[in-house]
């Protein structure tokens, strides 16, 4: 378990880029690319060092939010809280791309590795990435976001009218969760 929240399912989407092989794998980078065949020893190796990597990042953003938290207390006055605020989203903002810019750098370093290797396939299509997608999500998930939509829509409204004014934007934005999850398990049931 991670800082901020569980990485584990974020491990697996690493893990998900390595599809078995017979004793092996293939590695297709973000699940999409031509295929490069890595032995079960290189595909642990990589999940490690990507698990190791996600630790690192953990204990930074938990460093990152620390400072940011110290400098403002110790920089800032009271007398101007417009400017704290402001010095707030900007640091959010550096430690949230120095974090992504991290991550995306962990998650892609089998396939800078592996560059050189020749692949043993072809790159997926747009339809079958949208077919893998729609196998690996599940009808209650679908439905759990509908639900959650409304629930939203329920708790941002309290003692209004939901359905007048700008009230109006939650009751909407929770119809076209529901619309979308229902054609996507529409399209999860016909394929």
């Amino acid at each position: 378990m991670g800082f901020f929240f569980q990485w584990d399912r974020v491990e697996q989407t690493c893990a998900n880029q390595f599809e078995p092989d017979g004793q092996n794998f293939r590695y297709r980078r973000w699940q999409k690319s031509a295929p490069v065949s890595v032995t079960a020893a290189e595909r642990a190796q990589f999940i490690r060092q990507f698990h190791l990597r996600l630790r690192y990042a953990s204990f930074g953003i938990l460093i990152a939010t620390i400072s940011l938290i110290a400098a403002l207390v110790l920089f800032t006055g009271t007398d101007r809280p417009e400017e704290s605020d402001l010095g707030v989203w900007i640091g959010l903002a550096a430690i949230l791309v120095l974090f992504m810019s991290y991550w995306f750098w962990a998650y892609t370093a089998p396939s800078r590795t592996l560059a050189n290797r020749t692949p043993v396939g072809r790159a997926r299509s747009r339809e079958e990435m949208r077919r893998l997608g729609l196998h690996r999500i599940s009808y209650v998930q679908l439905a759990a976001a509908a639900a959650g939509a409304w629930v939203m829509a329920y708790f941002y409204t309290p003692g209004h009218d939901m359905f007048s004014g700008w009230y109006l934007f939650w009751p909407l934005f929770a119809a076209a969760i529901t619309i979308t999850s229902a054609v996507q398990a529409l399209r999860k049931w016909a394929s």
